[in-house]
């Protein structure tokens, strides 16, 4: 059956077929009415596009931009979204599993692939055999750590005192030699045997400014790596009177000419940690460790002080080619980053992504011979995330499970702190009951 508008339809076009489109005999002229259906259809193509193109010329997007607009969020986000990334690290390049085992090669063997070294400070007044000095030296290492540095170095420390200033220029250990010399050399006009006073005089400046040497070039090897492109942040303790971190300030307000730094601030950006403010007026930040290219870690007992490399007993460890071991220490400094912003206060919870799965229960398991687990420890408790172990804590916790010996060696040991201003100095330590 055909539908009633069909049929009227077909009638329709037959009887204008019938007037409008005949030839002299009387039979359609099929031609003429094909040509005018082509027509229209081409009228109406025409009208369409102009339509179009006058709307468009009131769209702040053309439809021929929208895939140059694209490719150019695209190379935006490559480009610039890094300098956006305020926790700047490299977590693409992070392999271990929530079970334990670092999937990063991360083995205790030598050559190119991870090493954990024990590196030391020797005093330079005290004199050893060489044969037993086994440790890498403090300034060899962060010279090191310097000069291979790629990407970047992030720094937590006390205070900073690489370049010795004008007010604290002498050495109380050179002072002694100096003084020892002159008590039992004294020069005789006599005999002309012992040192005169210039002598002692241009002994001291050398030796000087030999135990300033290594602080001093340590400094320049920071501004080095700045001027290559590497970007080096530093989260320090407050300044204060006594040390008024001159040398982060050098790097935060002296800009680099190098390019490669066009969007850093500075050869360095700093925040300070205002411990007073955060711990109702009590604490220091007392941290002293390394992140390089989010893969080589320096932790120790070693101020940023040239002193720390020349005059100071110092021990820590050197960990090469290890993501596991630097992202989880980097959670560490990521929350001194955050609060040393201005007004920063300590969160009732950190973020998921502060968390660590790693503590003395659970502990990171490198591959080795041998399988070795560690595990990284920080204090104040209000600063640690979910699954951080608290210094205290695991002081215990590695004594209580000791099986032969304890060997301590510490700068203070009393049940108080003589840093603390107030009477209020007595210290209920966890350590009492061990």
């Amino acid at each position: 059956m055909i539908p009633i508008g069909e049929v009227h339809l077909c009638a329709f076009v037959k009887s204008f077929v019938k007037i409008k489109f005949q030839t002299q005999d009387g039979r359609a002229d099929m031609t003429n009415f094909e040509m005018d259906l082509f027509d229209t259809k081409i009228n109406s193509y025409a009208l369409e596009k102009e339509e179009s193109e006058q709307c468009c010329q009131h769209s702040i997007i053309k439809p021929a931009c929208v895939p140059v607009s694209i490719i150019s969020l695209f190379i935006f986000l490559i480009v610039f979204f890094p300098l956006f990334n305020e926790d700047g690290f490299d977590t693409g390049s992070v392999r271990y599993d929530r079970n334990g085992y670092c999937t990063d090669q991360c083995r205790l063997i030598t050559g190119n692939q991870f090493r954990m070294q024990l590196v030391e400070t020797i005093p330079s007044i005290l004199i050893f055999d060489n044969s037993s000095l086994t440790s890498l030296s403090t300034y060899e290492v962060w010279k090191k750590l310097l000069d291979d540095a790629q990407v970047s170095i992030d720094v937590a420390s006390f205070y900073w005192n690489l370049r010795d200033p004008v007010a604290h220029s002498t050495s109380w250990q050179v002072i002694a030699i100096v003084y020892t010399i002159q008590k039992f050399l004294k020069y005789s006009p006599t005999t002309r045997d012992g040192y005169c006073k210039q002598s002692i005089e241009l002994y001291f400046t050398i030796v000087f400014e030999f135990l300033v040497l290594q602080g001093n070039d340590t400094f320049e090897r920071f501004i080095a790596s700045a001027e290559r492109g590497v970007r080096i942040r530093i989260a320090q303790n407050q300044p204060t009177t006594i040390f008024p971190q001159l040398d982060s300030k050098y790097f935060a307000e002296n800009e680099s000419q190098n390019s490669l730094r066009l969007f850093f601030v500075g050869y360095a950006t700093v925040r300070n940690v205002d411990m007073p403010e955060l711990m109702d007026g009590n604490g220091i930040l007392h941290t002293k460790f390394w992140i390089v290219d989010s893969r080589h870690v320096y932790i120790g007992s070693a101020n940023m002080d040239w002193k720390s490399l020349t005059e100071v007993k110092e021990l820590g460890i050197v960990i090469w080619n290890c993501t596991c071991i630097a992202n989880d220490l980097y959670k560490i400094f990521n929350i001194y980053w955050r609060l040393g912003v201005r007004g920063a206060k300590i969160p009732y919870k950190w973020p998921l992504n502060l968390r660590t799965y790693f503590n003395f229960s659970h502990p990171l398991k490198l591959l080795s011979v041998k399988d070795a687990s560690v595990f990284i420890s920080s204090s104040p408790p209000q600063f640690n995330a979910k699954g951080r172990e608290d210094d205290s804590d695991a002081i215990v916790a590695v004594m209580d499970n000791a099986h032969e010996f304890v060997h301590i060696s510490v700068m203070d040991y009393m049940p108080a702190t003589i840093y603390r201003t107030s009477n209020n100095n007595t210290l209920v330590s966890k350590f009492q009951h061990l």
